[in-house]
């Protein structure tokens, strides 16, 4: 069989291609630190990085809620902190005034003044904001949650919260037939926890509530007390449970220098306290749920970012010892080729 110049040739420059070829694409490796960059330069390992990517991606937005949630935690928990201060300054108060008051001097004015700052303070924490959202106000962002009305009560998204109770579902309601109180549902977000709804209904097992009552922290409807007066008789009393109507009735109390009231509702002062700090040991809990969980995700994305470099990226030492093998090959054929090419060819491939 005879082999003619031309397919020498031909052949000749299809291995220079391929060899040059192969070199590229290795330079192009080593220059990106990428192994492939279209699908169809490995399909397997292209729909991996893709199912990787979109792990890595919803890791990152698990973290980002829950680190917004932490966050907002963090500033309930500050805020009823320093009510749970005001309240213990106010109980101090408290036992002074009915340890004797110097009427001559108008103690009790005195006293009721200290008592109304107290209740301003009170409003103020207890319309806390995080971002654009009231901290305490439910599913409320439009206004504020606590608002006092033209006769100067303390309403709940618009309600009156001595009027407020729970039913046997655990909602909020007022009034007869009761209704439930506006925006007083529950916030649940998700934390990996696979979240289900069965027949529309979340199933909150699979979610977690972030949100903090405003009602539960500082108190709503009232509670019928029986106190003995100083001159010995029994007396009823529907004791307000929130905190700001607490130390407003306390302050009218004491401008009506009426201490057999003003000693119950101190009485009930120190129960709230107590409920207060129930909700704070809550917030402790789920924050301590979402440090756990915050930290698990961080250590899977240190593992999906790992996996991602294995499937995606080069090893450096690897690719280019393979970059100057294929520069070497092409190089010993470029000098193969220069002994049987005409020269014009050589030129023109070099």
């Amino acid at each position: 069989m005879r082999v003619t110049q031309g397919s020498m040739s031909r052949n000749y420059i299809n291995n220079l291609n391929n060899t040059l070829l192969r070199y590229n694409k290795s330079m192009d490796k080593v220059s990106s630190g990428r192994r492939f960059t279209k699908m169809s330069d490995s399909v397997a390992d292209g729909s991996r990085a893709l199912r990787l990517r979109a792990q890595i991606y919803k890791n990152a937005q698990m973290q980002r809620n829950l680190s917004t949630v932490q966050e907002e935690l963090n500033v309930a928990e500050t805020n009823m902190l320093s009510v749970k201060g005001v309240l213990d300054t106010a109980h101090e108060q408290a036992l002074k005034v009915q340890n004797g008051i110097n009427e001559a001097e108008n103690e009790y004015q005195i006293y009721s003044s200290i008592f109304s700052s107290y209740k301003d303070q009170v409003f103020q924490w207890s319309n806390a904001v995080y971002g654009d959202k009231y901290v305490f106000g439910g599913t409320n962002n439009g206004g504020y949650p606590f608002t006092l009305n033209s006769n100067g009560e303390m309403e709940y998204n618009g309600v009156n919260v001595n009027d407020i109770s729970k039913d046997a579902d655990g909602n909020f309601v007022y009034g007869d037939p009761p209704k439930k109180v506006p925006y007083s549902d529950d916030i649940y977000v998700d934390v990996g926890l696979n979240v289900s709804v069965n027949e529309g209904k979340l199933d909150k097992k699979t979610a977690l509530n972030i949100s903090v009552s405003g009602l539960e922290a500082f108190g709503y409807g009232t509670t019928n007390v029986e106190y003995l007066s100083i001159d010995g008789n029994l007396k009823n009393y529907d004791v307000p449970n929130n905190i700001y109507v607490i130390f407003d009735e306390m302050a009218k109390a004491l401008d009506a220098m009426d201490m057999d009231k003003f000693a119950a509702l101190d009485l009930q002062l120190t129960e709230q306290s107590r409920k207060l700090m129930v909700e704070v040991a809550d917030i402790g809990v789920r924050g301590n749920y979402l440090s756990s969980t915050l930290s698990r995700y961080e250590d899977e994305e240190l593992t999906l970012i790992e996996m991602q470099t294995n499937v995606e990226k080069i090893n450096d030492s690897e690719e280019i010892t393979t970059m100057r093998s294929h520069e070497y090959s092409w190089q010993l054929t470029l000098q193969f080729g220069s002994s049987f090419l005409p020269q014009s060819l050589m030129d023109y491939l070099r």
